[in-house]
């Protein structure tokens, strides 16, 4: 593990360890003193983006692994943006590497805004099609492909779950 990985997790586990403490004492606290408070705490940000990726009619969604954070949550696809890299580079590399195929973007849909305990996501969706190459997992416990109807049904990783009503309603 990196130094910085060791202080990011050290400073995630402190940030959770005070969010517990202060919603713990949210009763004795006046809203405005709750507030201010909340303001002190600076998530880690993270700019990422998703593809929803056609297969014909179908849908691929893959599930994250036991040792990912949100674990066997479902959601699209992606990755975090490198520095310099443009949205749309960096979902077609991230495809690339996390499930060995290639994509053509369709479009893009709204940016869905997410805060998780330790972390605040950015997550920026496209619609693709699928174009080529044998589907092989690098990170994600096992994908799906399911018709567009039956998406709902998955437990949804928070952040995706805008996304996945904005495309339903497509």
């Amino acid at each position: 593990m990196k130094n910085s990985e060791i202080i990011k997790d050290v400073l995630g586990r402190t940030v959770s360890a005070f969010q517990s403490i202060l919603f713990n004492l949210k009763p004795k606290l006046k809203p405005k003193s709750i507030y201010l408070h909340k303001n002190l705490i600076e998530l880690q940000k993270i700019k990422v983006t998703c593809a929803i990726i056609m297969f014909n009619k179908k849908v691929l969604v893959v599930q994250r692994s036991e040792n990912m954070k949100l674990p066997l949550k479902w959601e699209f696809p992606g990755g975090k943006i490198e520095n310099g890299e443009g949205e749309e580079d960096c979902i077609r590399r991230e495809i690339k590497e996390e499930l060995n195929i290639t994509i053509n973007l369709i479009t893009r849909l709204s940016t869905s805004h997410f805060d998780y305990p330790t972390f605040s996501i950015e997550l920026i969706p496209f619609v693709a099609n699928y174009l080529d190459g044998e589907i092989k997992l690098a990170e994600h416990k096992q994908y799906l492909l399911l018709e567009k109807e039956d998406l709902a049904s998955l437990d949804w990783a928070e952040a995706d779950i805008p996304i996945l009503n904005e495309f339903l309603k497509l």
